[in-house]
């Protein structure tokens, strides 16, 4: 799983260098539907096996991984020097990313530790019911993530980055703001009715968890 994880990744890098924002927008779209598509048929007719759970995942990474390589094959043609190249880069890039993958790994252990933590100290009923609330949180988040990596490559460019990650990142903090007080007003609500009344408690979480994820929501910049 970890080397198609990481050609994502390079892809991704590579299409926003490119400034190509609307193929790496499909492409991320359909990587995450396939993934929630197979992801829920393999619970319909697996039940809760794991295994092909996993398998479900692992094949909408590898649409990713596919999809990725078909536009940058497009967008730039290979010759035989080229493509010698790009073994040579991903043989570095591999290597790599493998000795950074388990900085990142347990960056991520970090992050999930409250949910750990609660696991480990309340038990699993009270842990599903804030997994609920975290989970919310890390999907609003992906908003200011995606943005800041599309405008990436203008700052980088520009000859003031400080200016104009400024003025790309003031309109968005405001657009994640507006987000973070929708889920304040009918966070409760959305949660009753995805949810079930068994699991307002997530609610009251979710009010506690937006103060913490100011700066991910990107309000420092206003």
């Amino acid at each position: 799983w970890v080397p198609l994880q990481l050609l994502g990744l390079y892809q991704a890098a590579a299409l926003v260098a490119l400034q190509d924002a609307r193929a790496l927008s499909r492409i991320e779209l359909a990587g995450r539907s396939s993934a929630l598509v197979l992801g829920c048929g393999s619970l319909l007719a697996f039940g809760r096996a794991l295994f092909p759970f996993l398998l479900a995942v692992i094949a909408a990474d590898a649409l990713v991984a596919a999809l990725g390589a078909r536009r940058l094959a497009e967008v730039s043609p290979t010759t035989p020097a080229r493509r010698r190249q790009a073994v040579a880069f991903f043989r570095f890039a591999y290597r790599l990313g493998l000795r950074a993958y388990p900085p990142l790994l347990l960056g991520f252990l970090l992050i999930k530790s409250d949910v750990l933590v609660l696991r480990l100290m309340r038990g699993a009923s009270e842990t599903g019911v804030y997994s609920i609330a975290s989970q919310i949180v890390d999907v609003a988040l992906i908003l200011p993530t995606t943005i800041g990596a599309l405008v990436l490559a203008s700052v980088v460019r520009s000859e003031r980055p400080a200016s104009e990650l400024l003025r790309a990142m003031r309109p968005a903090a405001l657009a994640v703001g507006g987000l973070a007080l929708g889920m304040l007003a009918f966070g409760h609500w959305a949660i009753l009715w995805v949810f079930g009344r068994p699991f307002v408690g997530a609610y009251p979480a979710l009010v506690l968890l937006l103060p913490a994820a100011r700066k991910g929501f990107g309000w420092d910049l206003l």
